[in-house]
């Protein structure tokens, strides 16, 4: 495909693709011989779920693009790596999307490469996609979501600009140009411009503020009524915006200390095509073709590297209805949401007015859409979990997605949508990690009767296990050492650190540093212990500081997976006082090789405490006002929107199945022999009671949801 689409051949005879059994880098692009992790290579039709054969996928065409970007062109220094990586990042949508255009590659690009940069770029401790690299620790670190996604995400964002076909003859003169030989971003920008062809605006001018400045910007919309402007139009509406950086620790509007050269996309109820613009200043006015009060939306299929700021409550409004009857495209419904969610982070606006919003997604169908409003219903329940009034956001949660669940249930069906296994999973895996009862007992009863299809497998793992007690957790760990099949033994892994026990908290905690743990997957079992309870994350950083001598001397160096481990043990917290205590530990333990890492995670706890402080009270008084369902406009006259086209359209149909409640049948419990106990093990208790205020036990002890499967 690179082949055609580059109108370059690949220059080698031959190309091996070999698998590792334990490979730190995950993937390495070695030229003519591509070496992977197990899990990024190897699938088994049948036992392997869908997402995780996208993402093998999606890594193999990365590993791919490499073989002209990287390796036929390379960076001349660190600098540039994004030259590399980003461009990889890129191109591998563009080939999944080219080869199995009915996954809808385009559109889980958006939800994930595109809100990995913008989340990880609204730190002050982020870096500009071009960062001078001074040692070797500091290359480790920028192999991040900025070298990575966001430079992926501006290269998206240039390609709409430019036209896709005078980009792909851009690109075409970088490689045959610079074939054989180092380049820096300046070399890349002179290739695009050659082919611009008269163009009034210059591609490095303008991209030079999105690569050499860290950050970037959210745009503050407010529409300028007619009246202020003397003006009558029943056509047309114009507004002022107004830009500066984004930041999740506030967003100060007056501050226009860095500017951007903006690309806008902005589309609307009644008109056929976007409305295209550059901003180039801190503010501008645009008027755009709309009725009165038709929806406006600025980041058209998100192709923009901004977030947007709707200070006009009217614009809100028509945007929700616009999403609540899908007029808006997929890829803008998820980004209204993805934006929403940012702003309450930040403080810009409260927390009230996204749970109002998510009224409006109800009856959304999108995989993609489900999956960034999951992602953040699992971050409200992280921050909010040890509040006295937790119970209540549970229930608001399950009525939300307990549609969703019913719809699909929990067998794959011959009018499934491609993405329907994992929306179910995802689904299915959030209910569960709230403990709702119909899905915990449905879990159980099916791990049990070994009747699990493989996207559902990881969920009901993790169900067991958390509502397990010893028997349970032994059986876990048994089918961890027993698994040939990777994705198999990654399932387990992750389950077991599903559990609450203090004991097997501790015994996880052991595991993780035994040879029987491999390094690369470490940081997954972590990971899944810090985000099960507040008293698990607890234990997680307690453990960490009593065996950091051996974390740091046996993991430092190996690339990626030290600096994931670290940010696991602290980044789930949401308290200011743990927030000083990591910092005083790292003070007097400096970790050079992941220092970054360690600036974000306590700059992510921080901006969670804040929040947790700022919005808590709101939030109770928000529960107890009555509920309000938000209806779809009855006036929409435009059809639905189309998937992403970068460049393949393809159609969907609809699903729906009944999800069945049946009783659980918990097997006989004996104390098992990996975990010793002085007393006898009483039989599992699996499902929770069926009325939120019984749903927590303790405050320390209240299970959170689980990851979304990947």
């Amino acid at each position: 495909m690179f082949h055609h689409w580059f109108n370059v051949p690949y220059p080698l005879k031959k190309l091996d693709l070999l698998a590792i059994p334990d490979f730190s880098a995950g993937a390495m692009e070695n030229w003519g011989a591509i070496t992977f992790r197990e899990t990024a290579l190897l699938a088994v039709p049948g036992q392997s779920s869908e997402a995780y054969i996208h993402n093998v996928c999606r890594i193999v065409a990365h590993e791919l693009a490499h073989q002209w970007f990287g390796n036929l062109v390379t960076m001349e220094w660190w600098t540039h790596l994004w030259l590399n990586e980003g461009f990889a990042r890129w191109a591998e949508t563009l080939c999944v999307d080219h080869i199995h255009p009915e996954w809808n590659f385009w559109q889980k690009y958006v939800g994930n490469a595109y809100t990995q940069a913008l989340n990880l770029d609204s730190l002050k401790s982020s870096h500009a996609i071009e960062v001078a690299v001074k040692s070797e620790k500091e290359i480790n670190q920028i192999f991040d979501a900025i070298s990575y996604a966001k430079g992926a995400s501006v290269i998206r964002m240039l390609a709409a600009f430019l036209g896709i076909e005078t980009f792909q003859k851009g690109l075409h003169y970088y490689l045959t140009t610079h074939q054989f030989q180092n380049t820096v971003t300046e070399d890349l920008w002179a290739s695009l411009r050659t082919m611009q062809m008269g163009a009034s605006v210059d591609v490095e001018t303008m991209m030079t503020s999105w690569t050499k400045q860290v950050g970037y910007p959210v745009i503050r919309v407010e529409e300028i009524t007619q009246q202020q402007q003397n003006v009558l139009s029943t056509t047309t509406r114009t507004f002022r915006l107004t830009q500066t950086r984004f930041l999740r620790t506030g967003v100060n509007f007056d501050d226009h200390s860095q500017r951007w050269m903006i690309p806008l996309t902005i589309s609307s109820q009644t008109s056929a095509h976007p409305t295209k613009a550059l901003m180039s200043e801190d503010s501008m006015t645009v008027t755009i073709e709309a009725g009165p009060n038709d929806w406006v939306y600025f980041n058209s299929r998100q192709t923009g590297v901004y977030r947007v700021y709707y200070a006009t409550p009217r614009l809100v409004t028509a945007i929700g209805a616009g999403v609540a009857n899908k007029q808006l495209l997929a890829e803008d419904r998820l980004g209204f949401e993805f934006d929403l969610f940012a702003l309450v982070l930040a403080g810009v606006i409260p927390t009230t007015q996204l749970l109002d919003i998510y009224q409006y997604y109800r009856d959304e169908d999108d995989q993609f859409v489900w999956g960034s409003v999951i992602s953040h219903l699992q971050a409200l329940t992280h921050v909010f979990s040890e509040e006295d009034w937790y119970a209540s956001f549970d229930s608001f949660a399950c009525d939300l997605l307990m549609p969703v669940a019913k719809r699909l249930g929990w067998e794959s069906r011959s009018d499934d949508r491609p993405n329907d296994a994992t929306l179910r999973a995802q689904a299915i895996s959030f209910l569960g990690g709230l403990s709702h009862p119909d899905i915990t007992a449905e879990g159980i009863r099916r791990y049990h009767a070994d009747a699990l299809a493989p996207d559902l497998r990881a969920t009901a793992y993790g169900i067991v296990v958390a509502c397990g007690q010893k028997q349970q957790y032994n059986a876990m760990l048994d089918k961890y050492e027993s698994a040939e099949f990777v994705e198999e033994k990654k399932r387990a892994l992750s389950a077991l650190g599903r559990t609450t026990d203090p004991e097997l908290v501790q015994h996880a905690l052991h595991l993780a540093l035994s040879p029987k743990v491999r390094s690369q997957d470490i940081s997954a079992l972590i990971d899944s212990l810090a985000s099960s309870s507040p008293a698990s994350r607890r234990a997680v950083w307690q453990w960490a500081k009593d065996n950091w001598s051996t974390i740091d001397s046996r993991l430092s160096s190996s690339l990626f997976v030290f600096g994931s481990l670290v940010t696991a043990c602290i980044t789930h917290f949401t308290d200011s006082a743990t927030a000083d205590d990591i910092e005083q530990f790292f003070t007097t333990h400096p970790c050079p090789a992941a220092d970054r890492n360690i600036a974000q995670a306590l700059e992510r706890v921080r901006a969670a405490a804040a929040w947790r402080s700022r919005d808590s009270q709101a939030v109770r008084s928000w529960y107890k006002k009555p509920s309000v369902t938000v209806q779809a406009s009855t006036s929409a006259t435009i059809a639905p929107a189309p998937r992403a086209v970068e460049p393949t359209p393809s159609a969907k149909v609809a699903t729906s199945v009944p999800i069945t409640t049946p009783t659980p049948t918990p097997t006989t419990s004996t104390t098992p022999a990996k975990v010793v106990t002085s007393t006898p093990t009483p039989a599992p208790s699996y499902a929770r009671a069926s009325t939120p205020a019984a749903a927590v036990a303790t405050t320390k002890q209240r299970r959170m949801t689980a990851p979304t499967p990947t």
